[in-house]
């Protein structure tokens, strides 16, 4: 049947559109399969063999049809068949998300109920799962494998189209599943929410019907049939070739039909072993975002269409084909190599460029997915050249077209079922590439046997197995570090690598610390033994929170397991805990780590760990949990945003006992003003009751209740009265929720607050989850946060007229100032400052806001007015006091009027706040004994008060300098135990050469190294321009180990030469492993010698 370019041009263009709906398609039932059955790999693997294996099925079935009613009347008709096949996409596509949720409701139905939360790896289950995406795919998967086919027989007519037209049909479909990926993931998604998506692609399908029955009206179908005819009359039995003699070759010459079919599936086998393989490598580039994915699905495809175009102008007969097949299956191998040297040196790049300045998304992203094409050109061309060899003539198209296609879908599914099963989860990255570049030189080997190609040929295959065994892949250290996490980028020595089925995880060792990360993006930091409790770290608090707004909790379901710092700092009376975790490699790096970190989650024997989808495993159990805490870490995600959409908020809620809480994790730097609005709108729409918390100035931990809560009750003294052991009281009192408000301190906005600001903001749900599909600019992050900041503190409950703002004195507001000024909420703080009535608190807290600031100046006038305002507030007289002794030795010019008016203040103070000003005066005369009369009216103030740090500073350099205060080790145990107290009151910086010195005394080993590590790392984060504080910790009490200068080098110099006599001791010391203290060493080395060049500069 002869056509004109023009009618070839529009079934090009049909078949460009079919492309482009298909992978929308593929972009929606992934993200469907994802929310109703989770985001394991199981369940990817599932939705892919589904798919794929439907693609293959309607191939086969094309062909068996074609063959056995040559002549029928639907048969003489292909192009009409394509069209009733676009129609029936349409109309099956829209099924798939009802028949998915109906799957689902009969799982629910058959599996749920259970007294647990089960694994994923339940054979029934993943059956039964298999079985459901069958039935919701089978249907329009199967009609979309039968278009190639049905498009085969209809542009093909004559022998010299056999390669060219299926080649070009080939490329032309697969560019429009580019397009639909990009699409999918920046537009329609984004934009439309999934249902709109799909409704997108079934009117796409239904335009190629209505062009492909604009193209068959009559006149055109009776032209068509009269062409046909003679064609028919003259065509040779099913077995014959039509080839002109010139085309023809030798009998025995080529590999019988059914080994070409072989090597391509084997092929289709190997192209998805290197698509997973450098999907999984690009992640730590590009990361896990949906954007990132498409990308590099995009990129992949793109070659693919290039490889495809190619080899559609370049096989005009057998012999052309037969050899590009064989070139195609080398050069594959060989440009893998390439990609994978080029990937580590982007890597490489990436590294040094972000030690200097932010690395841009762009170049990045450009330059990542570029590396993917050249392979991927290769792999395109081998399809059409494999039809080419195939087909036997013009009435063989159909017939080989779908033959071979199914094979290579076929074996595509079969390799990525086993790379992502076995291959890489039990191996690596380079044994995973070396398997595949193997697989291709074995596929061409044996092409070149059983063809008639000259047999020097494998002179080529011996060349790249030369040049592999001289470029020999091994372990990408280079990528390991890098991370698609802005700025970051991680030091020190991997330690650990396992590249599991859902994600690749590391252990990076850095001097002792050790940064357990996922595919590039930091997870945990197992802080190692020694190390100086972190009170605003958010993990801790997702621990402790809760069970602080439900004492009575015993039950908790914790979602990602992380470092396992969450659960295991669940107090004692919560003595069950759940913890769902994707990735068993992140249990094996937490086992790794276990013996060596300051608290370990996997010895408790309260946590059992579940190896499964949190969503997905949540809703298969009738448990109710008193406390439901989701922590999944980096929300945009595809394994974790799905946990912030209502839908799994209203799961969450069923799942809770009467009084239960749900924690809600989010950090400053995810989300925008809109984003965090509408997840405040979220959880309003399913909870009753909500709050938010910020512990530190970062975190964002969304609270919902089932029942009410009182507030202003949930005071300090009331949590630790119900502590019901030791470990509780300590783990409370390092948490500073033994202080009075404490806990009010920590909450940003109550339920009012929350639900006014986020008043008409849009709901995140399954159907369009925001939080997914919009992407959060690097460059806007600061900008963002200081929106949401602003955002918080206009709907505070302190600043606000509320119920809860009228229940606190000014005494109370004080504390909770100082205490969110210590979190680094130091804008809050402010804003928090004009709600204090009091004059004298109010001066006293400006004061202090401006002595945190060094103002020195600021800080004694204010001071001066509170003590004029209220001459018996004696914290005001103590930092009067505190700070004309700094001016003294700060000012030499006027020594002696500041020497009266500090003596003169000194009148004013009373015991016990006198006994600061006569403990400063004794350890300046080093009447040691007057000291040791003095600490006793020292540890009568309570952490509550503003001074209590700076008298815990006083007992603890008495101590260090008084051989009469006890012996060597009990005296640093006892400055030890005093700093410790002071944690949540002072800064690290204030305490860390005070505990340094203690550590010492003690003859605490790994209490010396850690600190010692602290201290140059904070020099190292201070000399550093570009480092990024996420909220500076401030102290409630300035003492004179303070700096007066923001980057004062001679004492940072003094401080490093002091933590390497600290530790010079612990050289050989049997307590210490060897390498443990020449990493402190040498980071402490680096710092000095970075800090001498800049003094020397």
């Amino acid at each position: 049947m002869k056509q004109s370019p023009d009618t070839f041009l529009v079934v090009a263009v049909c078949f460009w559109l079919s492309g482009f709906a298909a992978l929308l398609y593929e972009t929606v039932w992934l993200r469907l399969f994802s929310i109703q059955f989770g985001t394991s790999e199981q369940s990817l693997a599932i939705v892919l063999s589904t798919y794929m294996g439907g693609l293959a099925l309607g191939s086969l079935l094309a062909g068996w049809w074609l063959s056995r009613d040559r002549n029928g009347r639907l048969a003489s008709r292909p192009l009409l068949v394509y069209g009733i096949l676009e129609l029936g996409i349409a109309a099956t596509a829209l099924l798939v998300p009802t028949v998915l949720w109906a799957v689902r409701y009969v799982q629910i139905g058959l599996y749920g109920g259970a007294d647990a939360p089960p694994d994923a790896g339940d054979f029934s289950q993943i059956s039964f799962a298999f079985g459901g995406a069958f039935l919701a795919t089978i249907l329009p998967t199967t009609m979309m494998g039968a278009t190639l086919p049905m498009l085969s027989k209809h542009v093909v007519y004559q022998d010299a189209h056999l390669g060219k037209r299926i080649g070009a049909l080939y490329a032309i479909n697969t560019l429009g599943a580019v397009m639909g990926t990009l699409l999918a993931a920046f537009v329609c998604l984004p934009h439309l929410g999934l249902f709109r998506t799909i409704l997108v692609g079934v009117a796409i399908n239904v335009l190629v019907f209505l062009i492909v029955a604009l193209i068959l009206r009559p006149t055109s179908i009776s032209t068509a049939r009269s062409e046909q005819e003679p064609i028919r009359s003259t065509a040779g039995r099913a077995g014959e070739s039509p080839e002109p003699p010139g085309t023809r070759m030798p009998a025995g010459s080529l590999p019988a039909a059914d080994w070409v079919l072989l090597l391509i599936g084997c092929s289709g086998a190997v192209s998805f072993v290197y698509e997973i393989l450098f999907t999984r490598m690009l992640g730590h580039v590009l990361g896990g975002s949906l954007f990132a994915f498409a990308s590099m699905l995009a990129a992949f495809l793109t070659g693919i269409t290039i490889g495809g175009a190619i080899a559609a102008r370049l096989a005009p007969d057998r012999h052309v084909a037969s050899r590009g097949f064989f070139y195609a299956q080398c050069f594959t191998a060989l440009l893998a190599l390439g990609s994978w040297y080029g990937l580590e040196s982007l890597a490489g790049w990436i590294n040094e460029l972000s030690l200097v300045r932010q690395t841009e998304s762009v170049p990045r992203v450009l330059f990542s997915v570029l590396l993917l094409v050249p392979p991927a050109i290769a792999i395109g061309m081998s399809f059409p050249w494999a039809i080419r060899i195939h087909a036997r003539g013009e009435h063989d198209a159909a017939g080989s077209s779908a033959k071979v296609y199914a094979c290579g879908t076929i074996g595509s599914v079969i390799g990525a079922f086993i790379t992502g099963t076995y291959l890489l989860p039990m191996s690596n990255y380079q044994t995973t590439l070396i398997v595949a570049m193997m697989g291709n030189l074995i596929i061409a080997a044996c092409f070149l046997f059983w063809s008639q190609i000259p047999k020097n040929h494998f002179a080529l295959i011996a060349i790249i197995v030369l040049v592999g065994g001289w470029a020999f892949p091994t372990q990408p250290s280079e990528l390991l570090r890098v991370s698609s996490f802005e700025n970051y980028v991680r030091g020190g020595q991997l330690t650990f690598v396992h590249t599991g089925r859902s994600a690749t995880v590391t252990i990076h060792n850095q001097a002792g610390a050790f940064l357990m990360s996922t595919n590039g993006l930091p997870e945990a930091t197992a802080s190692p033994k020694g190390s100086m409790f972190n009170w605003k770290r958010t993990t801790n608090w997702l621990g402790v929170l809760p069970a602080s707004l439900f004492p009575e909790a015993e039950t908790m379901l914790v979602v990602g397991f992380g470092g396992g710092v969450a659960p295991a700092h669940a107090p004692d009376s919560v003595r069950e805990i759940d913890v769902f975790e994707l990735e068993e490699g992140m249990i094996q790096a937490n086992r790794i780590v276990a013996p060596l970190r300051q608290r370990d989650p996997i010895t408790d024997h309260r946590i059992r760990i579940i190896l499964n989808d949190g969503r997905s495993g949540l809703a298969l159990t009738q448990r109710k949990y008193d406390i439901i805490v989701s922590q999944p870490s980096h929300p945009w995600t595809a394994g974790a945003s799905h946990l912030y959409t209502r839908e799994f908020a209203q799961l969450a809620c069923d799942h809770l006992t009467d009084q239960g809480v749900f924690v809600l994790w989010m950090d400053r730097q995810f989300v925008d003003l809109d984003l965090f609005r509408s997840l405040a709108a979220t959880m309003g729409d399913v909870f009753e009751h909500i709050a938010l918390f910020q512990p530190n100035e970062s975190a964002l931990l969304f609270v919902g209740l089932r029942s009410s809560i009182d507030w202003t009750q949930k005071n300090g003294r009331e949590l630790y009265a119900v502590c019901r052991s030791m470990s509780d009281r300590a783990l409370y009192r390092q948490m500073g929720l033994n202080h009075s408000h404490a806990l009010v301190a920590a909450l940003a906005l109550d339920d009012e607050g929350l639900r006014r600001l986020s008043e008409n903001a849009p709901i995140t749900t399954d159907n369009n989850n925001l939080l997914a599909m919009k992407r959060i600019r690097s460059d806007e992050h600061e900008r963002n946060k200081n929106k949401i900041t602003e955002a918080i503190n206009e709907y505070d409950p302190l600043v606000r007229e509320s119920t809860i703002g009228r229940t606190f004195d000014s005494d109370a507001r004080l504390a909770i100032l100082l205490r969110r000024f210590a979190a680094g909420r130091d804008r809050n703080a402010e804003r928090l400052l004009a709600t204090i009535d009091d004059l004298s608190r109010r001066e006293f807290a400006q004061g202090y806001l401006a002595l945190a600031n060094k103002e020195l100046e600021k800080a004694l006038h204010h001071f001066q007015l509170s003590t004029s305002a209220d001459p018996s507030y004696q914290p005001a007289w103590v930092n009067q006091y505190l700070v004309m002794r700094e001016s003294v030795s700060a000012n030499d010019s006027d020594q002696e009027s500041l020497r009266n008016l500090s003596a003169s203040v000194i009148e004013q103070l009373r015991s016990p706040y006198s006994a600061i000003a006569e403990a400063i005066e004794a350890m300046r005369e080093k009447d040691y004994s007057k000291m040791k009369a003095i600490d006793d009216k020292l540890a009568r103030f309570s952490v509550e008060n503003p001074v209590f740090g700076t008298a815990a500073i006083l007992r603890v350099q008495w101590r260090e300098i008084d051989p009469s205060s006890g012996s060597v080790r009990s005296r640093g145990q006892e400055n030890l135990k005093l700093l410790e107290s002071c944690i949540p009151y002072l800064s690290e910086k204030d305490l860390a050469m005070f505990r340094l010195r203690a550590a010492v005394l003690a003859g605490r080993p790994k209490i010396v190294l850690t600190t010692a590590q602290m201290i140059a790392e904070r020099i190292n984060g201070e000399l550093d321009p570009l480092a990024v504080d996420s909220g500076e910790e401030q102290s409630w009490n300035r003492f004179d180990e303070s700096d007066t200068d923001p980057v004062n080098l001679p004492n940072m110099q003094i401080k490093l030469q002091n933590c390497l006599t600290a530790i010079a001791p612990l050289e050989g010391d049997s307590r210490v492993a060897r390498s443990r203290f020449y990493g402190v060493r040498m980071m402490i080395n680096q710092a000095l010698a970075d800090v001498q060049q800049r003094m020397a500069n």
